[in-house]
């Protein structure tokens, strides 16, 4: 591994907290806004607090790390996940960048730790409660923190007694770093653990009482301790009232006193902690990690995240644009457009048998597909179940972008012998999202060609109004694409709207009921992308053999109308079986396709979809401009995509527009979207671009090219008589 990247550390005393500045730590700061996310306003909540072999492993290393031996520990729940806290036992432990950038894509919070423990944290809080300017001082800095580094706040645990006569002052310390918080970042949160009590004595109480109940009604929410017993529920629920679910009960995974022992048995606890109407506080789920054999990680941990799946409800993804490229944070390859990637240049020495880490590259991941249960895959009908066993899965062998595609297989049995009115077709559930349709919308898929399967592919987007109830719009992928070209194949089926729509959205319409869709090859002949995978024919329950896997993009515009009404709920993966192909199916045989990237976005964002003006591409600074006039979709915001620009391979970008921290793009292209300006009157942006992932030929960071782009104000567009024609 490499000693020389950048790392984050914790702070161990009083005088490191005064003392901290933002000193231009930029490469330890996340770069991913807090992506917004909802779910019912009773649902019970979780909480994740990480905890493991004393924290700052291979997560340390905000540029990631090359050497790692064994698979490393990530998490791929995280549309159950509401609050995500980074632990450790020194007194202010800061969240890696990597974890705040996964967590917050996927619309999740993260809590930094205050923790003071035994004669030293006692020996600490009397420092820190003796005088009103040490803990205003304290609370103000640990506020600055959290908006620099870019975390949602705090979790304070005071695992010692305090002095009673500074009880109060420790009341205010929290209320302070509660109000300095929100002041800084509004949505953030301080939430207390169940430690010490009213009078200052070190007294888990496993329940809401009137001894904790104080800091409970200075913070957000309360982190119950996890030797709480049944008999308990009544009181804390008549105590919580109306913040029910501002009551994180706890369950250790380690089990160690928990209700219902923790580990595979946590679903125990679970239901008891649900059916009083509680929130969840989930303790180092790392355990499946630190004793389970890490070669079987991946089956193990969607063992112990199924017993969540059953009772916490996921979470509805709000945010457009959205965008994934499906990739897991490590892998022994890293590959763009297809194309694996040199992953080691910052290293003295890879091993053969090494993988790359990188927390900050993980993608938003289809959580739904991770259900277990009747309702994932769906199946019209029983016959529909028998004959296509399907399956969805993470798969590394076929990429396109990252370390991970989603791949998608069937694998029939006696298809021949089912009636031809029967359909035989598979829908996997994907991602919970609520998108309005009342404004056109785009989806773009990038999946596997192929030229010669018997099987339909199609992206299920399950709609919803309080008219019509459920619909379900089928974006069809099997449409057959000329990637040497780059040919469109669309047809036109009304004239005037053809026009219309190119007019608006520069995009060719398709004859699909309720939709216009675009498909054209990815890369023109020069670069056609594919990407050879090689399996064996002896792996369980596959037969698959060498195959060329040709990457294709499919562009669909949703502008009806008739639709405007409607949000998509819920988007879906479909296969399909036609009558007509039931004769070329062999029983047994695997059929699969793979997916590389999902997005959607408006169409408003197209009009700057254009490669920028380059100048001075040598120079330690590179301008561009942009080379459209592309209008934008509301007062005030403009968008921007800066093409692929000829510099190093970078994965990793911090982002600063006027000087101010913004947001992080992954990969070696930079797409910037809807830049808030401070004012109306503003006539450019300044964009800093800094290199925070460096692969490749590059030594070290400091032979990096630093990114200064300039974007004008752009004007109205004009449509011409002659453009619309």
């Amino acid at each position: 591994m490499c000693e020389s990247r950048p790392i984050l550390e914790p702070l161990d005393s009083l005088d490191a907290i005064r003392g901290w500045s933002e000193d231009l730590d930029l490469a330890n700061c996340c770069g991913v806004p807090l992506a917004p996310s909802t779910r019912a306003e009773r649902d019970p909540k979780l909480l994740v607090c990480h905890d493991m072999k004393g924290g700052y492993l291979d997560d340390k290393y905000s540029q990631g790390v090359v050497g790692v031996s064994e698979t490393p520990y990530s998490i791929y729940h995280w549309h159950l996940i509401d609050t995500f806290v980074y632990f450790s036992h020194h007194l202010v432990t800061l969240p890696p960048c990597g974890w705040i950038d996964v967590a917050h894509r996927n619309g999740t919070k993260v809590l930094g730790t205050f923790i003071t423990e035994w004669h030293q944290g006692a020996e600490i809080c009397r420092k820190l409660l003796s005088n009103p300017t040490t803990w205003t001082a304290v609370a103000h800095q640990m506020a600055r923190m959290m908006a620099y580094y870019g975390f949602d706040g705090w979790l304070v645990n005071i695992e010692n007694k305090i002095e009673p006569e500074h009880t109060r002052f420790l009341l205010e310390f929290i209320a302070l770093l509660r109000k300095e918080c929100k002041a800084l970042v509004p949505h953030s949160e301080v939430h207390w653990y169940d430690s010490v009590c009213r009078n200052g004595h070190l007294n888990h109480q496993n329940a809401l009482t009137v001894e904790n109940k104080p800091y409970f009604d200075a913070s957000d929410a309360i982190f119950l301790n996890y030797h709480w017993k049944a008999d308990m529920i009544p009181g804390t629920r008549a105590l919580a009232d109306a913040r029910r679910t501002d009551v994180y009960v706890g369950i250790d995974a380690f089990g160690r006193g928990t209700f219902g022992g923790g580990g595979w048995t946590c679903d125990i606890a679970l239901k008891e902690i649900c059916a009083a109407g509680f929130s969840v506080a989930l303790f180092a789920p790392g355990w499946v990690w630190e004793t389970q054999d890490t070669a079987a990680f991946a089956a193990n941990n969607l063992k112990f995240w199924k017993q969540f799946d059953e009772h916490i409800t996921p979470r509805v993804l709000l945010s457009l644009p959205f965008f994934t490229s499906l990739t897991v944070p490590h892998g022994s390859e890293y590959y763009t457009r297809g194309q694996p990637e040199k992953m080691d240049a910052l290293c003295v020495s890879t091993p053969t048998n090494s993988c790359w880490y990188n927390l900050g590259l993980q993608d938003v991941l289809p959580g739904l597909m991770f259900l277990e249960s009747q309702s994932n895959p769906i199946y019209l009908t029983r016959a529909a179940k028998c004959a296509l066993p399907s399956s969805a899965t993470l798969d590394a062998a076929t990429v396109f972008n990252g370390s991970s595609s989603l791949r998608l297989s069937i694998t029939p049995n006696d298809v021949s012998a089912v009636e031809d009115d029967v359909e035989l077709k598979v829908a996997h559930r994907l991602f919970k999202v609520n998108w309005s349709l009342q404004k056109p919308l785009v989806v773009r898929v990038t999946v596997t060609q192929e030229e010669e399967m018997p099987l339909e592919r199609a992206i299920c987007l399950v709609l919803t109004d309080a008219v019509k109830g459920l619909r379900y719009l089928d974006l069809h992928l099997t449409h057959s694409v000329n990637v040497a070209s780059g040919d469109v194949t669309a047809t036109v089926r009304d004239a005037q709207a053809a026009k219309k729509l190119h007019a608006k959205f520069g995009l060719m319409p398709s004859p699909a009921t309720a939709i216009h869709a675009m498909r054209m090859g990815l890369f023109p002949s020069s670069s056609t992308t594919t990407a050879s995978t090689t399996r064996s024919a002896t792996q369980a329950d596959r037969t698959t053999i060498s195959a060329t896997k040709t990457w294709v993009t499919h562009t669909f515009v949703i502008a009806d109308h008739e639709l405007q009404g409607a949000a998509i709920c819920e988007v879906r993966s479909t296969l399909r079986l036609s009558n007509d192909s039931k004769a070329d199916v062999v029983s047994g045989t695997t059929l699969e396709c793979f997916i590389g990237e999902l997005s959607a976005f408006r169409p408003s964002t197209l009009r700057c979809i254009t490669a920028p003006k380059v100048e001075n591409l040598q120079a330690s600074e590179l301008k561009a401009t942009r080379a459209d006039d592309g209008s934008t979709s509301q007062p005030g915001v403009w968008q921007a995509f800066l093409g692929w620009l000829p510099l190093p391979s970078v994965y990793r970008y911090n982002v600063f527009i006027n000087s101010k921290w913004h947001t992080t793009t992954t990969k070696t292209f930079y797409q910037l979207h809807d830049i808030a300006l401070p004012e109306p009157s503003v006539q450019s942006v300044t964009v800093h671009i800094q290199p925070m992932f460096v692969t490749g030929d590059i030594a070290s960071l400091e032979e990096c090219t630093s990114i200064t782009v300039t974007i004008p104000k752009p004007q109205p567009r004009v449509v011409t008589s002659a453009a619309a024609e």
